[in-house]
C-alpha cells in the first residue's frame, strides 16, 4: 500500500502542474530573457508564434497573469484580479498584511491556533510599529470541552471588548484541521464593538474549505497553492477583499514595490510588468511557481464538492481507531475539515521521538506527518478511500501498535 497523508504539510505536484510548468521550461529554458516572456507571461501562449502542438497542450492552462488572478479572486466573491497579489513566499505577503493591519489598528487580538511564525511576526510588527497583541487560548477548549461555534464566537468577542481591541489575525483553518468560524466572529465583533480590521491566515484552506464567505469580513487574506492545491513550489496568494479597503491596500503595494520595502523578487517582478513599471532593481526570480500554481488550481475540484470526500474518509477511519489503539482528536462537527488527528493510547508509541514514529509508518507505504506524544495528522484525499485502503490504513495502526509493544 501507498498512501500520501501529508498534503497539509508538503502538498503534492499535481501532474498538470508538472506539465505547465515543463512547458514552460520548454519553451523559455534555452533563452529565459526572451523578448516575447513579458508578453507570454501577461496574455498567454496565444500571443506566442510557432508554436508547436504538443507546446500548445501543455501551455493552454496559462492564459496569463489576470486570468490566472481572476481564476484565484473567483474564490472569494468581491475580489477581482486587480486585487490579488503573487509572492515567492506566503510569509512575505503575511508580513505586508501584518504592516496594513497595524497602521489601521493599536491593539490585534489573535487565537493560539494560530501558526507560531506567524505569531512571532504579527508580535515583532506590533512592537516596531507601538502596537500590542492579545492572544486568546482555543485550542483546549474547542479539543477537550468540545466547545461549537456559539462558544468560540463569545468567548472571542468577549476578549475583543474586554481589551479594547480594534483589529485581528485569524487562521481560516488551523494547521490541525480546526475550522474557525472566521465569518461569524467577525459579524459578532462588528455587534459588540467596533469594525476590526481583519487579516486572515488561509494557508490551510485553499483548495481545502469554501472561502466565499470571507469575501464580506476580510480586509487581506494570505494562502498558498503549494499545499492542498498541489503545486508543490510555493505560490503566495494575497486577495483584498473588502471594497472599501481594496483601493487603499492596492495602493500600498504598489507603493511598497517602488520603495523597495517589500522583500519578494516575485512579488516585485509581477507588480511591475502588470503595472508597466520599469524594473530599477532586477534580481534573478524563479518564474516556475506561477506555472505549477495555476496548473495546479485549474484543476482543483471546488472545496463545496471536495470536503465532504474529505470529512467522509475521516470519520472512516475516527470510527475504527480506538478500538485499535488510537483515539481520534476531533473538534465539535461544526469545526471539523478533511485532516484527522489520531493520538496513540499507547505510553510506549507516546514516548517514541515524532522521526521515529514516522519512519514506522513511511516503511509500511503511509507518509503523513507526526507530533510529540505520539500524535499523527492526516490530510484526506477528496477521493473516497477504498475498503483495500480503509483495511490497509487500520491494519498499519495495528501493526505499529503491537510492533512497539513487542519491542519493549
Amino acid at each position: 500500500m501507498s498512501l500520501y497523508l501529508d498534503d497539509a504539510r508538503i502538498g503534492r505536484f499535481r501532474p498538470e502542474a508538472r506539465r505547465l510548468h515543463q512547458g514552460f521550461v520548454e519553451l523559455f529554458g534555452d533563452t529565459p530573457c526572451a523578448p516575447e516572456l513579458k508578453s507570454f507571461l501577461l496574455e498567454g501562449i496565444q500571443c506566442i508564434d510557432n508554436v508547436d502542438a504538443d507546446q500548445q497542450v501543455q501551455l493552454e492552462d496559462w492564459q496569463g497573469l489576470q486570468s490566472f488572478k481572476a481564476e484565484l479572486a473567483r474564490e472569494i466573491d468581491a475580489a477581482s484580479a486587480q486585487n490579488v497579489v503573487l509572492a515567492s513566499r506566503s510569509r512575505s505577503l503575511m508580513r505586508f498584511g501584518m504592516r496594513m493591519l497595524f497602521r489601521n489598528c493599536r491593539r490585534c487580538l489573535t487565537v493560539d491556533l494560530c501558526w507560531p511564525t506567524y505569531k512571532q511576526d504579527l508580535t515583532h510588527c506590533a512592537q516596531l510599529m507601538g502596537c500590542d497583541v492579545i492572544n486568546v487560548p482555543l485550542r483546549s477548549n474547542i479539543l477537550d470541552r468540545q466547545w461549537d461555534i456559539d462558544e468560540v464566537c463569545k468567548d472571542i468577542a468577549s476578549a475583543y471588548v474586554r481589551h479594547r481591541c480594534d483589529g485581528i489575525l485569524l487562521p481560516a483553518v488551523d494547521s490541525t484541521g480546526i475550522l474557525l468560524p472566521v465569518t461569524r466572529i467577525v459579524e459578532e465583533l462588528r455587534r459588540v464593538g467596533n469594525r476590526p480590521f481583519v487579516l486572515v491566515d488561509a494557508a490551510q484552506a485553499l483548495g481545502h474549505v469554501d472561502l466565499g464567505s470571507l469575501s464580506s469580513i476580510a480586509d487581506f487574506l494570505v494562502t498558498g497553492t503549494h499545499k492542498w492545491v498541489g503545486s508543490y513550489f510555493p505560490l503566495g496568494v494575497g486577495i483584498a477583499c473588502n471594497p472599501h479597503t481594496q483601493p487603499w491596500i492596492s495602493n500600498c503595494v504598489r507603493s511598497m514595490v517602488s520603495g523597495a520595502d517589500l522583500d519578494d523578487g516575485l512579488l516585485r517582478f509581477v507588480t511591475e510588468i502588470e503595472n508597466n513599471i520599469d524594473v530599477q532593481r532586477p534580481e534573478t526570480i524563479n518564474l516556475g511557481p506561477l506555472f505549477t500554481g495555476c496548473g495546479a488550481w485549474q484543476n482543483t475540484k471546488p472545496a463545496k464538492n471536495s470536503l465532504p470526500i474529505r470529512k467522509r474518509n475521516a470519520d472512516a477511519i475516527a470510527a475504527t481507531s480506538e478500538s485499535i489503539g488510537w483515539v481520534a482528536l476531533r473538534p465539535n462537527v461544526a469545526l471539523r475539515t478533511g485532516t484527522l488527528l489520531l493520538q496513540s493510547l499507547s505510553p510506549d508509541i507516546r514516548s517514541l521521538p515524532p522521526e521515529q514514529l514516522a519512519e514506522q509508518f513511511s516503511r509500511r507505504g503511509v507518509q503523513l506527518t507526526v507530533y510529540p506524544q505520539g500524535i499523527v495528522r492526516m490530510a484526506m484525499p477528496d477521493i473516497d478511500f477504498d475498503h483495500a485502503q480503509l483495511f490497509g490504513i487500520t491494519d498499519v495502526l495495528k501493526e505499529i501498535d503491537r510492533k512497539v509493544l513487542l519491542s519493549c
